[in-house]
């Protein structure tokens, strides 16, 4: 079976599992797994999970929840959907957990 998202974007599902995470903290997590990712290619994933539903922004006052535009200073955590799909993903990255 295929995989509907990369590893990369299950790992950054991972990573918003239990809180809201910075870019920062969510790119030192993957960087513990993967040293090579990029701040840019991972920004780029999260974007595309943004835009599946997958993550939201941490709601601020005063901002456009859809603006995207200073990475550095947005926090996300997974929605519901991202859960489920973070759930049923997890056995096509990680078959022995």
């Amino acid at each position: 079976m295929k995989p509907s998202i990369t590893k990369l974007q299950w790992l950054i599902l991972n990573a918003t599992a239990d809180d809201w995470e910075a870019v920062s903290s969510i790119l030192g997590d993957i960087q513990k797994i993967d040293p090579t990712v990029s701040k840019e290619r991972m920004t780029e994933s999260i974007r595309d999970l943004f835009s599946q539903g997958l993550v939201e922004r941490m709601p601020l006052d005063g901002q456009d929840p859809a603006d995207l535009t200073d990475m550095n200073l947005i926090w996300f955590s997974m929605t519901a959907s991202g859960r489920e799909m973070w759930d049923s993903e997890e056995k096509l990255f990680f078959p022995e957990t």
